[in-house]
């Protein structure tokens, strides 16, 4: 189960994309399959399903965006970061 992230600071000056970074950060390290970095067919259903599919269904804010895409990349880089 992933825990819920409380952002202690905007150091890096976007709490949006702060808050994805950290979640995704997080989904590294506790998610479904920890500590393995996302395979290819991973990141292209993320980006279908929490991007593509929620743009076509009126869902896709800015923020949203802003947050999935901090979420996607420190996913991504999660075993360099963490």
């Amino acid at each position: 189960m992933i825990r819920q992230i409380a952002i202690q600071s905007t150091a890096y000056g976007n709490t949006t994309i702060d808050h994805g970074v950290l979640s995704g950060v997080d989904w590294y390290k506790y998610g479904d399959t920890p500590n393995i970095p996302p395979t290819c067919q991973q990141i292209v259903e993320f980006i279908k399903d929490n991007m593509i599919e929620l743009a076509r269904e009126g869902f896709l804010d800015d923020e949203r965006l802003a947050d999935n895409a901090g979420f996607l990349v420190s996913w991504i880089l999660g075993e360099y970061v963490s």
